[in-house]
């Protein structure tokens, strides 16, 4: 730009944004046409960003025409925010092509280019707005929520009304209302009225055979969640017995997956609308009076089999989508392979690449939007490389242990009672599959839950504890299975319990453990071991049904056993050996000396071969 004409004293003044303003000396890649005014043909630039059109001084005292510039207080403001103030303003006859109309343009002295405004470009059909007919995928969260915006709105409903089956013979009970903390009064009240509004609850005046206490929780973010307390319900409720996966089932599709997406369902049970009748079975009393839900409230029995059923239902069928729910809440977790699933309350979708992966979330999405249901976008994680999910962080290496999760139990007091042994020791569980040697390293602090063992905390217990904590913070990443690459089964028992490993490519699967029972302490080391082997293929059943594998143990009498018939082996080893075959011929013994051999390796490891 040579020179501009600032005027700083004219804050408080109209002003247009006009897109560019470019030097003279500056190359200028942008469009142009040229336009004819008063026999004189211009030059302009379309910019589409601008909102006026502007010309400088030079060229009106070229056109051919006397110009009357008329003085103005607009101001043109430049892209990078530079206030401009034009000499004044002038309207001229312009042409292009077959087109002709006046327009004003904006005199200046400050640039050398002459820019032709949107609305100008549209008037004289130099630009036309074309419509996308393949539009493209989101590639952000928010274009993902701005896409959709219907399905993260509101509250969603199931189609079809679901009806709750109960046992005519169970008697209906009546509980009063529970007395409310001072401190939640009012949000409770205002609680109830927001659910009143969108449809989840209604006040009811006629008597019901069935009368629930409110529970009531607080969320993280300081709202209330309005639950039944229905235990005396649930012995009249008949469950529908539909399956819930677990986690495993996720974790063996995941292998090779590096892109993850969790949707969650927003309110999912309050998306089941019920008919009439069981309207009444979900009445609860408050300090304002007796509701009913008219949606599935939380603490039913049969809740999670019903959310399930309808989940795989309604989305199954797109690109082998399984919906899968686990209890509690629900996302959708989407990775890439060639089939999604829900868990918890959460979707999962999996797919080769990345187009296949928008493929089938775009369809998720569709059938979300048809079916009115609604996802949290709060709780969205859109194309992130690794997702927190059931206490679990799975990334593209496998699964670990979310470290949230393993903090809070590091900041864990001993223990004070055998009650809160037992709440520690289930705290500590879920973390434990990531180490083989579970049962002995909880063996010093079970000790104490036996009946005949009077509660003392000893040294013994706290080195226990402290072992168990280093453990947990010292637990490695589990391997996603994959079926096409060779298994190998690590077996291995102390005289507290069993542990076992399964691994691909010299990585951790899996791992198993167990305590022995008294009479199991009895056995001899070779009966522990075998038996550790038959607990390992009892456990690992479902990765080893059908593939063939090697089993590793560090117990060199295994072989000499393996060798002989089963007729020549102790009873005792007998029942273990012929739970090994899981063969259909009655003649166990040749069909195991047929099909199978024992080596042992020189570093006493054994392994079992098909022959």
């Amino acid at each position: 730009m040579n020179s501009l004409d600032i005027d700083t004293e004219l804050s408080e003044v109209d002003s247009l944004f006009i897109g560019t303003v470019i030097q003279s000396n500056c190359a200028d890649m942008g469009w142009h046409t040229n336009l004819c005014m008063a026999g004189t043909i211009v030059k302009f630039k379309l910019d589409t960003g601008a909102e006026a059109n502007v010309i400088p001084k030079k060229i009106t005292d070229q056109l051919q025409i006397p110009v009357n510039i008329q003085k103005t207080n607009m101001v043109l403001v430049s892209y990078g925010g530079t206030r401009i103030k034009p000499e004044g303003v002038v309207k001229l006859h312009v042409q292009a092509g077959n087109k002709t109309t006046d327009m004003m343009f904006f005199v200046t002295t400050a640039s050398d280019t002459a820019p032709l405004g949107r609305q100008a470009c549209v008037q004289l059909d130099l630009i036309r707005k074309v419509e996308t007919l393949i539009p493209s995928p989101p590639t952000t969260k928010t274009e993902l929520i701005t896409h959709y915006a219907s399905v993260f709105q509101e509250l969603g409903q199931f189609p079809g009304l679901h009806h709750i089956h109960t046992d005519p013979n169970v008697p209906p009970v009546k509980h009063g209302c529970r007395k409310i903390p001072y401190v939640v009064h009012d949000r409770l009240h205002e609680t109830l009225a927001e659910l009143e509004i969108r449809g989840v609850i209604s006040k009811v005046s006629k008597p019901t055979s069935w009368v629930s206490s409110l529970c009531i929780t607080e969320k993280k973010n300081g709202t209330l969640r309005v639950c039944l307390d229905p235990r005396d319900l649930n012995r009249a409720i008949l469950r529908q017995h539909y399956n819930i996966p677990t986690l495993e089932d996720i974790r063996c599709k995941l292998a090779g997956k590096k892109l993850f997406t969790i949707l969650d369902e927003k309110d999912g049970y309050w998306q089941i609308k019920l008919d009439e009748e069981p309207t009444d079975l979900c009445a609860f009393n408050t300090p304002w009076g007796r509701y009913r839900f008219h949606r599935m409230p939380f603490g039913i029995k049969s809740a999670s089999e019903v959310f399930q059923r309808l989940n795989s239902e309604s989305f199954r069928d797109i690109e082998e989508l399984r919906s899968e729910y686990l209890n509690k809440e629900k996302p959708l977790l989407q990775d890439i392979q060639n089939v999604s699933w829900s868990l918890r309350k959460k979707f999962t979708t999996v797919a080769t690449t990345k187009a296949e992966h928008d493929a089938i979330l775009e369809k998720v999405m569709n059938r979300a939007e048809s079916l009115n249901v609604k996802f949290n976008k709060d709780k969205l994680q859109y194309m992130v490389n690794e997702v927190t999910y059931l206490g679990h962080v799975i990334t593209s290496d496998g699964v670990k242990p979310d470290e949230s999760k393993v903090s809070v139990i590091l900041q864990l007091s001993p223990p004070t009672g055998k009650k809160a042994l037992q709440h520690l020791l289930g705290m500590t569980h879920y973390l434990l599959q990531y180490k083989p040697n579970e049962a002995t390293l909880t063996a010093p602090l079970r000790l104490l839950l036996r009946k005949d063992i009077a509660w003392q905390w000893h040294p013994e217990q706290q080195t226990g504890l402290n072992q168990l904590k280093t453990a947990i913070t010292t637990a490695p990443v589990l391997r996603h299975f994959d079926p096409k690459e060779p298994m190998e089964v690590q077996a291995n028992a102390s005289k507290d319990g069993l542990c076992a490993t399964l691994m691909q490519k010299q990585q951790p699967i899996a791992y198993a453990s167990r305590a022995l029972s008294a009479a199991e302490k009895n056995y001899a080391q070779i009966e522990k071991e075998l038996l550790t082997i038959v607990f390992a293929l009892r456990k690992f059943h479902q990765y080893v049904y059908g593939i063939p594998i090697r089993v590793q143990s560090d117990h060199k009498p295994l072989e000499a056993i393996f060798s002989k018939p089963i007729g020549a082996a102790p009873a005792r080893l007998q029942r273990m050996l012929l739970q090994l075959q899981r063969q259909p011929d009655a003649n166990l013994r040749s069909q195991m000396l047929r099909r199978s051999r024992w080596s042992c390796k020189l570093t006493g490891q054994s392994d079992t071969q098909s022959a």
